[in-house]
């Protein structure tokens, strides 16, 4: 009976938000639906434009993040030895220290060096687990770009 009781809680409708078909299934609409990374903003150091990165985080790689702009809608490639600083729009349970850890206890290592914290940072991607080449082609060519962008180079 509490077994009935939580599922059917859990599966409240709420106006406008989902639809019901007629075995009972629930379906959400695509908007509703529609996957996103994770807000960044992450500051650049010293002499690179731009200063700082407002933008949806697309794809964690070895080398950086992959990130839409919100400024420019292009797609940028922000390598981690170029990065000061991150910020998200939410937790993410992780160190969000791109340098290694001043404090040795810590024992927290340089973005470019520490996979497993990459890993983390992927779940909270668009694409968690990378974007392989033909998606990376149709993903530009609908942004109107011919390549990734690197910021610093």
């Amino acid at each position: 009976m509490a077994l009935a009781l939580l599922l059917g809680a859990g599966c409240a409708h709420k106006p406008g938000v989902h639809t019901v078909d007629r075995l009972g299934v629930f379906y959400a609409p695509i908007s509703d639906a529609d996957p996103k990374g994770i807000e960044a903003r992450i500051r650049m150091r010293r002499g690179y434009d731009p200063r700082t990165v407002k933008g949806e985080s697309i794809e964690v790689r070895e080398t950086g993040f992959l990130v839409l702009s919100a400024a420019t809608s292009e797609l940028l490639l922000l390598p981690y030895y170029r990065m000061a600083s991150m910020r998200f729009a939410y937790k993410v349970g992780v160190s969000r220290s791109v340098a290694g850890s001043s404090v040795e206890v810590l024992d927290i290592h340089p973005m470019w060096l520490d996979r497993q914290r990459q890993r983390v940072f992927a779940l909270f991607s668009r694409y968690p687990f990378g974007l392989d080449d033909s998606h990376l082609r149709s993903l530009l060519k609908v942004l109107g770009q011919s390549e990734i962008v690197v910021v610093g180079s």
